[in-house]
């Protein structure tokens, strides 16, 4: 993660500086927090903003099945 997106405070409190690499702080997930009610929706929307600029669409009928415009690609989540 760019150590720029972090605050001030956070950083001279865990003293990322230090342990930063080319301007980078590498991060381990070891818990997350499942449940929230939204997170389905906006995991959704993020992707959709993503995909769509590189030419990919979510299909009507399937959620969760995404096509390519132009090539033959379809994958899904």
């Amino acid at each position: 993660m760019p150590l720029d997106l972090f605050p001030e405070h956070t950083i001279e409190q865990y003293d990322l500086k230090r342990h930063a690499k080319n301007g980078f702080v590498y991060l381990e997930i070891r818990r997350c927090m499942y449940g929230l009610p939204q997170a389905g929706a906006l995991a959704n929307k993020l992707l959709r903003e993503r995909l769509a600029p590189a030419g990919y669409y979510e299909v009507a009928h399937t959620p969760g099945l995404w096509r390519h415009v132009t090539r033959p690609i379809s994958f899904t989540l």
